[in-house]
C-alpha cells in the first residue's frame, strides 16, 4: 500500500458504514450478524447521509427508491455505491433503476461474492473522496496553481490564481502563460532552456492600475508521460509594502519626514569618491528649542523642528542629501559643491529663516566645510563642518534666545488683560515700600520684575480663559490658575527671571493657607509674593480692574486690612497702610 497516498495519510474512512434496507427480517439478521465483523452496520431507518454503502432487497429499495436516488444525485461527487440483493436476473430490473444500482448480488449469497463486491465498491468511494480532497485542495488553495503544457499553455488554474490575477477561467484557459503575465522578467526566466525545481521569481505586475507584487515557484512534473510545469503563484504585495516601510522607517525621521542619522552616514561613504568632488557638508542646529520647549511645550518645539525642516528643503537641490541627525541637529551633503557655493546655500537658508511668516521664531546656526581632495577624510569634513557651526552658534544662539523672549513678552502683553498703567502703578508702589522695608537693591530689582512677569505663565493659558472670569467652569478656573506653575517653568528657562522664580510660583498663595497652588502658609510665602499681592490687590481695588466700581483709597486700605490673617500678612499690612498715610497718597 501506498502510505504516501492522501487518502491513506488523512484516513478519511476509519471504519465503513452499510446501511441495511433489508426487509426480510431473517435475512437482515444474517447479514447484519456477518457485516459486523468489518464494518459498522447501520439499521435504523433515517440514517442515510451517515452511510458510505446500502445495501437492500427488493422490498427495501422499492419502499426506498426515491431517497436513494435523490442522494445519489446530490452527493454524486462522493460516490454512494449500492448492492441490491434479489433473486431475478438484471435484466429483469426496470432500466431507470440500473443506472443507480453499482452491483446486483443474486440470492443465495455467497460470502466470498458479497465480500468481494463490497470491499470493491468501498475502494472506489475511498477513491472518489480522495480525489474531492485534491480538488479542494486545489480550487480552495489560497495560492494560486496553475499547470502548463510544454508549449506553456494554461490547462488548469485554481479560483486563487484568478484572483490574484484579476482573470475568468474562460480567458486564461488555453492561452499561453506570456499573454496572461506580461512581464519581461517573467518571460525572460522561462525562456530559459531548463528550469529547475523550486526556482523562485518575484515580479511586480500592474493589474487593472494597481501595482501588484507576487513571488512565482516553478515545478517540473510528469503526469502519464506528459511533461508540465507546474507554477504556484502567490501575491505578496503586502509584505513588499511593509518591507517598503520597514525601510522607510529605518532611514527616515519620522517627525519631519527627511532622512536620518543613519541614512546620511550611508550616503557619506557612498558619495566619498572623487567623481562627485568637491563634495560639501553644511552641519545645522536650531538655536532656542530648550527654550522654546521649555516655555510653550514640546508640542511647539517641534513645530519649530519641522518648520525648519521644511525651510532647508525648499532650499536645496534634488540631488542634494538633507538628513536630521539629532533633536536639534541637520545634516547636508551637497555632491560637485565648491565651498562658496554651500555658503550661498547657508545665506539662503538663513534669510528663509529671518522671513518666517508664521508662529514663532526660527533661528539655525550653520557650518560649511568642503572636501576637495580624494585624500582628506571625509570624517574629519563632517567634523570641521561641525565645529564651524559651533563657532557660528555661540554669537547667534544668544541673539536668537533674545528674539524668542522679546517675542514672549509681546505675547504676554497681547494675552493678559493687565494695562500697561498697572503694571506701571504696581513697580512705582512696590519700590516705595521696599525702600520702608528696607529692601536691598538686589530684592527692589527683583521686585520690579515681578511686578512685569508675575503672569507669565498667562502665555500658555488661552486668551479666553483670561476674561469672564465669573462665567468660567472648574475646570476653565483650575486651567486659569495653572499659569502660576506655567509662570514657574517658563522663568527657569530665562535667565533674567530665574531669580524670581518661587516669587512667580508663589504670588497667589495667601496667609491662611487657601492660596495655590502649594498652598503655602505664612512666612512659607517667600518675603516679595506677599509684598506684591498686597501692592498688586490694593491697585486693582483703586483702579478697579476685576471690580465692579472703582473703590477710593481710604476704602481700598480698609478692604487691604480686613483680608489681613487671610490673604495677607499682617505685619506687611500694617507697615502698608502706616506708609500709605504717611507719605499722603490718601
Amino acid at each position: 500500500m501506498d502510505t504516501n497516498n492522501l487518502g491513506y495519510q488523512l484516513n478519511l474512512i476509519e471504519k465503513s458504514k452499510v446501511k441495511l434496507l433489508v426487509m426480510h427480517e431473517e435475512n437482515r439478521k444474517i447479514l447484519r450478524d456477518y457485516l459486523a465483523e468489518k464494518y459498522e452496520v447501520i439499521t435504523n431507518q433515517d440514517e442515510f447521509e451517515k452511510a458510505d454503502m446500502i445495501i437492500a432487497d427488493e422490498p427495501g429499495f422499492a419502499k426506498y427508491k426515491d431517497r436513494i436516488m435523490s442522494i445519489k444525485q446530490s452527493n454524486a461527487c462522493n460516490y454512494l455505491p449500492i448492492i441490491l440483493i434479489t433473486r431475478v436476473s438484471s435484466d429483469k430490473i426496470p432500466e431507470k433503476y440500473i443506472d443507480t444500482i453499482d452491483e446486483i448480488i443474486q440470492t443465495p449469497i455467497q460470502q466470498r461474492i458479497l465480500n468481494s463486491r463490497i470491499q470493491n465498491l468501498l475502494n472506489v468511494r475511498k477513491l472518489f473522496i480522495s480525489t474531492q480532497v485534491y480538488q479542494d485542495l486545489t480550487d480552495k488553495n489560497p495560492t494560486g496553481i496553475c499547470i502548463l503544457f510544454e508549449n506553456e499553455k494554461i490547462k488548469y488554474v485554481n479560483q486563487a490564481f484568478l484572483n490574484i490575477l484579476d482573470e475568468k477561467k474562460e480567458d486564461v484557459l488555453e492561452h499561453e502563460i506570456t499573454d496572461i503575465i506580461r512581464n519581461s522578467q517573467f518571460i525572460n526566466h522561462l525562456s530559459k532552456h531548463e528550469i529547475m525545481d523550486a526556482e523562485k521569481l518575484t515580479i511586480k505586475l500592474d493589474i487593472n492600475k494597481h501595482e501588484k507584487w507576487v513571488d512565482i515557484r516553478f515545478s517540473n512534473i510528469v503526469y502519464q508521460n506528459i511533461s508540465l510545469r507546474l507554477l504556484i503563484i502567490i501575491d505578496v504585495t503586502k509584505e513588499k509594502e511593509s518591507e517598503k516601510e520597514i525601510k522607510y522607517l529605518r532611514f527616515h525621521d519620522q517627525m519631519t519626514g527627511l532622512y536620518n542619522r543613519d541614512f546620511f552616514m550611508e550616503e557619506i561613504k557612498r558619495l566619498d569618491t572623487e567623481r562627485q568632488l568637491p563634495l560639501t557638508i553644511i552641519m545645522g542646529d536650531i538655536n532656542g528649542l530648550k527654550l522654546v520647549n521649555d516655555v510653550f511645550g514640546h508640542e511647539q518645539g517641534d513645530e519649530l523642528i519641522k518648520n525648519t525642516a521644511e525651510i532647508m528643503k525648499n532650499s536645496l537641490r534634488d540631488e542634494d542629501i538633507l538628513a536630521r541627525i539629532g533633536g536639534d541637529e541637520f545634516a547636508i551633503l551637497l555632491p560637485k559643491t565648491n565651498e562658496e557655493s554651500g555658503k550661498v546655500v547657508s545665506r539662503r537658508i538663513n534669510q528663509s529663516c529671518s522671513e518666517f511668516a508664521g508662529e514663532g521664531i526660527i533661528s539655525i546656526s550653520l557650518g560649511v566645510f568642503t572636501k576637495n581632495n580624494i585624500k582628506q577624510n571625509i570624517n574629519e569634513i563632517f567634523k570641521a563642518a561641525d565645529d564651524k557651526m559651533y563657532q557660528n552658534k555661540t554669537s547667534e544662539s544668544k541673539k536668537a534666545k533674545q528674539q524668542i523672549i522679546s517675542s514672549i513678552y509681546k505675547k504676554l502683553r497681547k494675552e493678559n488683560d493687565e494695562s500697561k498703567d498697572h503694571i506701571e502703578n504696581v513697580k512705582k508702589l512696590a519700590l516705595l515700600f521696599a525702600d520702608r522695608l528696607k529692601l536691598s537693591n538686589d530684592q527692589k530689582e527683583n521686585l520690579k520684575l515681578l511686578a512685569e512677569s508675575h503672569d507669565i505663565g498667562n502665555i500658555i493659558v488661552k486668551h479666553e480663559s483670561l476674561n469672564d472670569i465669573s462665567e468660567l467652569t472648574n475646570q476653565e478656573i483650575d486651567k486659569l490658575r495653572s499659569h502660576t506653575e506655567y509662570g514657574y517653568r517658563i522663568s527657569h528657562s530665562i535667565p533674567e527671571l530665574s531669580s524670581i522664580a518661587d516669587e512667580i510660583l508663589s504670588h497667589h498663595e495667601m496667609w491662611d493657607g487657601e492660596g495655590y497652588p502649594q498652598g503655602l502658609k505664612g512666612n512659607s510665602i517667600p518675603l516679595l509674593a506677599r509684598i506684591f499681592t498686597i501692592v498688586e490687590n490694593y491697585d486693582l481695588l483703586v483702579n478697579a480692574k476685576g471690580f465692579k466700581n472703582k473703590t477710593s483709597k481710604e476704602a481700598a486700605l480698609e478692604e487691604i486690612e480686613k483680608r489681613v490673617g487671610s490673604q495677607f500678612d499682617p505685619e506687611l499690612v500694617e507697615e502698608f497702610v502706616e506708609m500709605m498715610k504717611k507719605i499722603k497718597l490718601l
